[in-house]
């Protein structure tokens, strides 16, 4: 509640309040008055308010994408693999903020992924050796977040808790992958990549 004393004329600033609301609002009361509203307003002449200056944030629109692209084969290894049995695959989740508002990351949802029956996760190098060294590749864009390992928890169930630990190199037992980015917010108009790799069945 916010109680202005000040006495102002069609043309003056005295007794200008700002509000400004952390909270997303989708409706907001204004009640005005003098005494015994405003206290010392005993003043009964014109009584009028003026809004100005509205400034209204919209609301994230969080979206995600998941490809699939071929990494090796038994037959061709690297070069030109195909989605055969047997081969390897690189998922890609992209995950977007299409609006014009930044999202605090604890208002981010949870990012899940449960994989497909025919495919196993594979808890190793995702590139073989190359610049990486983990199980996923976090691209973070311009969205202003980062993804650490522990920021990666495995699900053997393919629902909560996603508390298991994976076995090295290819695990069948996961079934879902949960992330956490972290990082102040997601900044608007802005998207990054998570990227892990599967074997197809």
């Amino acid at each position: 509640e916010a109680i202005g004393n000040a006495s102002a004329s069609n043309t003056d600033d005295l007794g200008t309040l700002t509000a400004v609301f952390a909270q997303p609002v989708t409706q907001v009361e204004i009640r005005y008055g003098n005494n015994p509203v405003s206290p010392g307003g005993a003043n009964t002449n014109q009584q009028a308010f003026g809004i100005q200056r509205v400034s209204w944030c919209r609301m994230p629109t969080i979206t995600m994408a998941k490809t699939s692209a071929p990494w090796s084969d038994p037959f061709n290894g690297t070069t030109n693999p195909k989605h055969i049995p047997g081969s390897d695959a690189i998922y890609t989740l992209t995950v977007t903020n299409s609006n014009a508002s930044n999202l605090d990351t604890a208002d981010l949802p949870a990012i899940a992924d449960l994989l497909p029956a025919n495919v196993t996760f594979y808890n190793g190098d995702i590139d073989d050796g190359g610049p990486l060294t983990g199980n996923f590749e976090f691209l973070p864009g311009s969205s202003g977040l980062a993804l650490a390992p522990s920021g990666m928890t495995y699900s053997s169930t393919g629902s909560t808790p996603y508390s298991y630990t994976p076995a090295a190199g290819y695990d069948a037992n996961v079934r879902g992958l949960r992330f956490a980015p972290a990082g102040a917010s997601f900044a608007a108009n802005s998207s990054f990549q998570i990227r892990f790799r599967v074997r197809i069945n």
